[in-house]
């Protein structure tokens, strides 16, 4: 084995590693993000929506930020 081929198996090693980690938090921020909207009340939901848009990112934002207020719409 040459040095260059260890060095190509080497970078090649590091990038699959790095690949599988940034899938890993893909993968997690998606879950997340199902879990939170699952959790919301669809009043809340509705109002949020009429409020901020279809942005998941924009939706979860909101209702983390008043959630006593969106948990109460339930009620």
């Amino acid at each position: 084995m040459t040095s260059t081929t260890a060095r190509k198996q080497v970078a090649i090693f590091i990038a699959g590693f790095a690949a599988f980690f940034i899938a890993l938090g893909i993968v997690g921020k998606m879950d997340y993000q199902e879990a939170v909207i699952n959790s919301i009340s669809c009043e809340a939901y509705a109002e949020i929506v009429e409020k901020v848009g279809n942005d998941t990112d924009d939706i979860i934002s909101e209702y983390n930020m008043h959630r006593d207020y969106y948990d109460s719409l339930s009620y």
